[in-house]
């Protein structure tokens, strides 16, 4: 229509300026697209084992790392994360788990497992000589850290055993 001569000015104008915001929102479209299709990339290249394996091969991915290192803002890392979920072969899943923020190098998940493989190791231990055996191995506990993970797992004190043991 835009072509016809025998279309007046005034309806040309009016076309020419919807042809415009068609176009401007079909972009926007192809690069939120673009966007998310860069994140997912980087994000399933990096998390590609706990994809194959499991929840203990998860690494901590921070937001704010990943959108320096796609140079994308921060706020659209987020959004991305927080409104998409993909499909793994445990199910479906949100994008934001696949970027669990970093404890001690370790995830949420990890690390409640190692402070439990220390518990079990070591069940005689109080908290604080179990902080210290944690801290040997190189992850800097305090004992009202280990109070707390131990408190998460549902595993009793040094002093107070089990009701189950008796």
């Amino acid at each position: 229509m835009i072509q016809d001569p025998s279309i007046d000015d005034e309806t040309k104008t009016f076309l020419k300026e919807k042809e415009a915001k068609a176009k401007a929102f079909i972009d926007n479209i192809q690069k939120r697209r673009d966007s998310l299709n860069r994140l997912a990339h980087y994000i399933f290249d990096q998390q590609h084992l706990y994809i194959k394996k499991g929840s203990d091969y998860l690494i901590p991915l921070m937001q704010k790392d990943i959108s320096a290192i796609l140079d994308m803002n921060p706020s659209t890392v987020s959004r991305i994360l927080s409104t998409k979920f993909c499909v793994t072969p445990t199910g479906m899943v949100p994008l934001k788990a696949f970027c669990p923020r970093s404890h001690f190098g370790k995830t949420l998940t990890q690390l409640k497992k190692i402070v439990q493989e220390t518990i079990e190791e070591f069940p005689t231990y109080s908290d604080q000589k179990l902080s210290n055996v944690l801290t040997s191995r190189h992850l800097p506990m305090k004992r009202r850290t280990v109070t707390k993970y131990r408190h998460l797992l549902g595993l009793p004190t040094r002093s107070k055993p089990s009701l189950d043991s008796e």
